[in-house]
């Protein structure tokens, strides 16, 4: 103990020395030794269903650092069935590590009415199809209505609510537990067409997931919770383009190749946009948008109508499309974009010539087919010129190999036309289009035009990737 004393009154005497001398070099060198605060993770409940749109806000949120996902809820009222979706959904948290965030369904219709999505909607999201999913264990789907509530009774800090689909859920819960309006930070809705047309055929002014369920709609907006709506004034500024889709084709985590299948197995990417991407982002990324206090009216149909009677909610009227993009494929890429170097004036005139040439092919011999080998005759002599044409080109360094691998698909394709004419002497078929596509699937044909799509899509996508054209809109 007396060491113990010695040493302490030696360190203060040495300390007094330095202070009064007025060189005090610890308080110059070392760091404070506070520790810095985390900032706490946002609660968040996702009531979605199981689109490609509702998938890229739930992949978003499940991987955002500054996230805390406590639940997975899709209204009967939502695109996908209970059985299905929530399968679905349970494979997909599954694959990227997430199986620990609970999934619920309830299976009821609209609060008023019978209004559904149209068939093939349901049935593709049901199917949920072009996306390898691990295989999860069979399981009765949890109760939605009991599990945002017990979801909500149980968090020590309001909750945020980001729902994509009609409100049923959300409304049902408030309605038979009022109390939990007090647990609920706000509510973040993809809904409403508020200064822009609705997209409902046959109800022109409305947005779909307002439409499905008006009731739920009302009742929510008038909850006095605070509401922040994201129509389709704010989502019709990010639609999907080549470029973004070259630009996903690059993620490299669980969550941006899921993605990537899933972008590139829709048919086309004319109409869509980021609806439900661009609500999940603005709901932790406030900051990217503009939104304005309204009075609202949600009518019959769905419609959101200006009334000084309404209710107030907050709504998103524009956004900042680029910055909302690159944020949310950031966290998709566990927090780093893609990045690409640009492209040389080299690359860029090579690029361009591809993309004239293959317009120039797509669009040649538009004469009505009388026979089948008028069908197919055109057809080989554009293969025969495109193939000269590409030997012509020396691709840069950056391309070689894709255009190697296009030239070769041409050419492969090219040298079937022997075969095809062959092959059209036995075919009885009186249409020449059938009796065309029957020769090219006997002779394999098809999938060598298949091939040459392939290769012009991967080098469509590596030119879009550095901001160069688009080579195979007319495949």
């Amino acid at each position: 103990m007396r060491r113990g004393l010695i040493a302490l009154a030696t360190a203060l005497l040495v300390a007094t020395a330095c202070s009064e001398a007025g060189t005090d070099e610890r308080a110059a060198t070392t760091p404070t030794a506070t520790t810095p605060t985390e900032p706490a993770a946002v609660p968040v409940v996702l009531d979605y269903s199981t689109t490609p749109s509702d998938v890229g806000a739930l992949l978003y949120l499940a991987t955002h650092p500054d996230v805390d996902l406590r639940a997975v809820t899709l209204p009967g009222t939502g695109e996908a069935d209970c059985e299905p979706g929530t399968r679905t959904t349970r494979a997909i948290l599954a694959a990227i590590g997430r199986d620990d965030v609970p999934v619920g369904c309830t299976d009821e219709g609209p609060i008023e009415g019978d209004r559904d999505w149209p068939l093939e909607w349901r049935e593709r999201a049901n199917r949920f199809p072009g996306v390898t999913l691990p295989t999860v264990p069979a399981a009765a789907p949890l109760d939605a209505h009991a599990l945002l509530a017990d979801t909500l009774d149980e968090s020590d800090e309001s909750v945020t609510i980001v729902a994509v689909g009609p409100l049923t859920n959300v409304a049902q819960v408030l309605a038979a537990r009022p109390e939990l309006e007090a647990a609920i930070d706000r509510v973040v809705v993809m809904g409403g067409a508020v200064d822009t047309a609705g997209n409902v055929e046959g109800a022109p002014t409305a947005e779909w997931n307002l439409h499905v369920d008006p009731e739920a709609a009302r009742r929510v907006l008038a909850s006095g919770i605070d509401v922040t709506l994201v129509p389709l004034d704010a989502t019709d500024l990010v639609p999907w383009t080549p470029a973004l889709a070259a630009q996903v084709a690059a993620l490299t985590t669980p969550a941006g190749a899921l993605v990537a299948e899933m972008v590139s197995s829709l048919e086309s990417l004319d109409g869509l946009f980021l609806w439900d991407e661009l609500t999940a982002v603005v709901a932790v990324r406030p900051d990217l948008a503009t939104a304005e206090d309204r009075t609202l009216v949600v009518d019959d149909d769905g419609a959101t109508i200006d009334d000084p009677g309404g209710a107030s909610v907050r709504v998103v009227t524009s956004v900042d499309a680029d910055a909302a993009t690159v944020a949310w494929l950031t966290v998709l890429n566990g927090g780093t974009a893609p990045a690409f170097d640009p492209l040389d004036d080299d690359e860029r005139q090579y690029l361009d010539t591809v993309a004239g040439l293959w317009a120039r092919t797509a669009t040649a011999g538009a004469a009505e087919p009388v026979t089948a080998g008028d069908v197919l005759g055109p057809l080989f002599d554009r293969a025969d010129r495109l193939v000269a044409d590409l030997a012509e080109l020396s691709p840069p360094p950056a391309f070689a190999t894709l255009h190697r691998q296009l030239a070769a698909a041409v050419a492969a394709f090219a040298g079937k036309r022997a075969a095809a004419e062959t092959a059209l002497a036995d075919i009885t078929v009186d249409d020449p289009y059938g009796a065309a596509n029957e020769a090219a699937i006997a002779i394999g044909a098809d999938a060598a035009l298949g091939e040459v799509e392939t290769a012009c899509d991967a080098l469509s996508t590596a030119s879009l990737q550095r901001g160069g054209p688009e080579l195979c809109g007319g495949a």
